[in-house]
C-alpha cells in the first residue's frame, strides 16, 4: 500500500508508476485512492514482492510501501446521481446521456470496441440496458444506469446514472 500523506496523487498517477516499472495491466487489480492520501492497490500475488522492492516514487514523491495481508474492507461513498432523458434505453442514447456526447459519436465508440457493459465488450450501440449495468467508456470513465424513472410528458425516457465520487 503506498502512501503519501499530504499529496493530491490521483488514480491515474499510480496506475502510472505501476506501468512504467513494466507491469502488464493484467497484474494489477483495482487502485483505491483514500481520502488520507493512501492508496490501496490489489496486484497478482506474483508481483507483489517486485512491487515491494521497485516501487519508491510516483511523480515526484516518494512512496512507502506496506503489504496487507487478510480481507480489506472500504465502503465506498455512494454514485453522484445525475438524471437525463433519453429517447430509449440503448446503450448510445444513455452513453450520449452521460458524457454530453453526439448519439452518432456514442455509436462510433460503441462499434470500434472502447465500450464495455458489466466489464464486457459490446460492439452493438443498439443494445438494451438494464437497471444495475455498469458501462465503462475509454477515455470518458465509468458510470451505472441506477435505475428507469418513468417517462416524461414527451414520451421520453428517464433515467437515473450514478458516477463515481
Amino acid at each position: 500500500m503506498p502512501s503519501c500523506a499530504g499529496s493530491r496523487l490521483e488514480h491515474r498517477d499510480y496506475l502510472g508508476a505501476l506501468l512504467g516499472l513494466g507491469l502488464r495491466r493484467e497484474k494489477l487489480g483495482d487502485c483505491l485512492v483514500l481520502d488520507n492520501g493512501y492508496a490501496v492497490i490489489f496486484v497478482a500475488a506474483e508481483v507483489a514482492s517486485f512491487i515491494e522492492q521497485h516501487l519508491d516514487r510516483v511523480g515526484r514523491h516518494t512512496v512507502v510501501i506496506k503489504r496487507l495481508e487478510g480481507e480489506f474492507q472500504h465502503q465506498p461513498p455512494p454514485p453522484r446521481e445525475y438524471k437525463a432523458s433519453v429517447a430509449s434505453l440503448r446503450l448510445d442514447a444513455i452513453i450520449a446521456a452521460a458524457y454530453h456526447l453526439p448519439r452518432t459519436k456514442a455509436a462510433r465508440l460503441i462499434e470500434q470496441g472502447k465500450v464495455r457493459v458489466n466489464w464486457r465488450v459490446r460492439t452493438d450501440p443498439a443494445m438494451r440496458l438494464t437497471e444495475g449495468d455498469m458501462i465503462s467508456c475509454r477515455g470518458y470513465g465509468r458510470v451505472w444506469f441506477l435505475r428507469h424513472d418513468g417517462y416524461s410528458k414527451k414520451g421520453k425516457e428517464r433515467v437515473v446514472l450514478g458516477f463515481p465520487p
